[in-house]
């Protein structure tokens, strides 16, 4: 993968963002699509160790498109200023499952787990889960092979106060004052464009399977 060449698009594609320039540049478009195609496919086929169930995806089920819905948004530029690949079992980007993201965008690319914005009746299911199982969040949480990358969920998502009927003095009250339930880490573009990328790729993929399989357990089970 060639990062280097897909970062300098997004950039140049963010400061040209209108149709004109992109039909002017569609050719590297293509090119930037199909080497992060080559890129995801050899993603999934090293996932089947980590996390069987993404074995039958492909890079189609998990890659986003680069444009954007503007029907109902004031923002109407044509495109997205990002690039994104998600591997979930049961549909990829479209699973309702425990995700492995990996976001391109020069100087906030990042890798992230988890469930963003799951559905009303599996935040109420990860909630009671969590309080009721909480300290083995906490052993996964303080893993050796997970805390050097992940040791909480992030703030996206994040509650003012704890909802009832749980206690305020819960030991973690943000694990269940929260409607996502992510954690993710920056990754520099200079990390990104690395040849050991991938290596520290799937060192975050592993780190983040057992918190996706704790999560995920729920879901399967409502």
């Amino acid at each position: 993968m060639d990062a280097r060449h897909i970062l300098d698009f997004i950039s140049r594609l963010t400061a040209n963002n209108n149709r004109e320039w992109f039909n002017e540049h569609k050719e590297e478009y293509l090119a930037v699509k199909a080497d992060l195609e080559q890129f995801t496919a050899k993603w999934i086929a090293a996932m089947a160790d980590v996390d069987p169930q993404l074995a039958v995806l492909t890079p189609k089920d998990c890659m986003y498109r680069i444009y954007r819905d503007t029907r109902f948004s004031a923002n109407k530029l044509p495109y997205k200023d990002w690039i994104g690949i998600i591997l979930a079992p049961h549909g990829g980007r479209k699973s309702r499952h425990s995700c492995y993201y990996l976001h391109f965008q020069p100087g906030q690319c990042m890798f992230a787990g988890g469930m963003w914005c799951p559905e009303p009746d599996t935040i109420k299911a990860l909630r009671r889960d969590i309080y009721d199982d909480y300290e083995e969040l906490e052993e996964l949480f303080a893993r050796g092979d997970v805390k050097p990358y992940f040791t909480s969920f992030d703030t996206d998502g994040q509650l003012k106060k704890v909802p009832a009927p749980y206690p305020k003095d819960f030991p973690h009250p943000t694990w269940i004052a929260r409607n996502s339930f992510t954690f993710s880490i920056a990754i520099t573009d200079k990390q990104i464009c690395s040849k050991q990328f991938f290596s520290h790729l799937m060192n975050l993929c592993r780190a983040a399977q057992p918190i996706n399989t704790f999560l995920d357990y729920t879901l399967d089970n409502l």
